[in-house]
């Protein structure tokens, strides 16, 4: 024992291991490698839906949304036999031709009204009636939707424009049923109510 080591007989002498250590597999390759490969696929399939979208719009667009606007249809007026008779060639309205040819339709404010509930009616009403040169205030619902025909109410003072304006719906309103009258407590110089 003299400053010597003694070891038992079966132990072996410490020794220098080297630390465990788990081997790392490198992953940071595969998980970019899987998020660059899932941005391209949706770069693709953004693509694919942005064209598909585009391709779509430019279909509908072509499509026309609402029904063409009716233009006035020149008509020819009676035309006078030797016996005195009135030759009709085609719908009779009880105005004259020289009276509804003195009338200024941009002299007459018209309200149009949607008594039917069917949506787009009073619009399509309102954009034939401004085409024929009437003044179109507004376009809304009516009290109720119950109205049958055309409906057509004119102030007493504007009541020369009542059979002017119902032949100019004839050219809108083709078969339907209209009426006038002549009613002093509307807002406008007329109002038009379209019915079923």
């Amino acid at each position: 024992m003299n400053g010597s080591r003694y070891y038992m007989k079966d132990e072996a002498p410490f020794q220098d291991f080297p630390a465990y250590s788990e081997k790392s597999t490198n992953k940071k390759p595969l998980v970019v490698f899987l998020i660059i490969l899932l941005l391209i696929a949706a770069g693709v399939a953004g693509v694919y839906f942005i064209g598909r979208t585009r391709g779509t719009d430019s279909q509908k667009a072509v499509v026309p949304t609402q029904a063409p606007i009716p233009t006035e249809v020149p008509t020819s007026t009676p035309v006078a036999s030797a016996s005195g008779t009135i030759t009709p060639s085609g719908k009779l309205s009880p105005t004259p031709a020289s009276i509804s040819g003195q009338l200024d339709r941009s002299k007459l404010t018209v309200v149009v009204l949607n008594g039917s509930g069917v949506a787009g009616a009073g619009r399509r009403y309102s954009t034939a009636l401004s085409g024929l040169g009437y003044v179109v205030s507004s376009t809304g619902n009516a009290d109720t939707f119950d109205y049958t025909g055309v409906t057509v109410k004119v102030k007493k003072s504007k009541s020369s424009y009542a059979s002017l304006l119902k032949k100019d719906l004839g050219t809108v309103a083709a078969g339907s049923t209209i009426t006038t009258s002549v009613d002093d407590t509307i807002t406008t110089d007329a109002a038009v109510i379209i019915g079923k």
